[in-house]
Order: C-alpha cells, then sequence, then structure tokens
C-alpha cells in the first residue's frame, strides 16, 4: 500500500474535525495492533534493507504516544 493511502483512510476513520496529529495517533495505533495480533503474519526485515526514500509524511506527536514521539510515512 502507498503511504497516502494510509492518510486517505485515517481521514475517512477519523472525525471530520480531526488534524494531521490524530490521523498519525490513528495509523500508529493500527499498526501497532496488527503488530500485536498478527506478528506471525506480518513479514520480518532485515533492519539494515531500511531506508526512507525522499517525500513522504512526518508528524510530530509533541509527547510520547505508543511510546513513539513522532510517525514518519512513506515509500
Amino acid at each position: 500500500m502507498e503511504w497516502p493511502r494510509l492518510w486517505q483512510m485515517a481521514r475517512s476513520m477519523c472525525r471530520a474535525a480531526d488534524r494531521d496529529l490524530d490521523h498519525a495517533q490513528w495509523i500508529l495505533i493500527q499498526a501497532s495492533r496488527s503488530f500485536i495480533c498478527g506478528s506471525d503474519r506480518i513479514a520480518q526485515f532485515d533492519r539494515s534493507e531500511w531506508k526512507l526514500e525522499p517525500g513522504g509524511k512526518r508528524v510530530a506527536f509533541g509527547a510520547a504516544f505508543c511510546n513513539r514521539d513522532h510517525l514518519w510515512t512513506g515509500t
């Protein structure tokens, strides 16, 4: 799934008045739920293979949320 689709899903699942911060928290909650509930189905990638290409979206939470201080989505 391309990263803009995540944000589109978050906008459709959140309230109309919600901001990017709320959408970022929704995305992180869904990712955490997926990891906890379906960890045997999640592909395991070698850490050295990860790299974030230019573009994407970053939202800072301002305080720890799900043990994270920001969310980066991208390709």
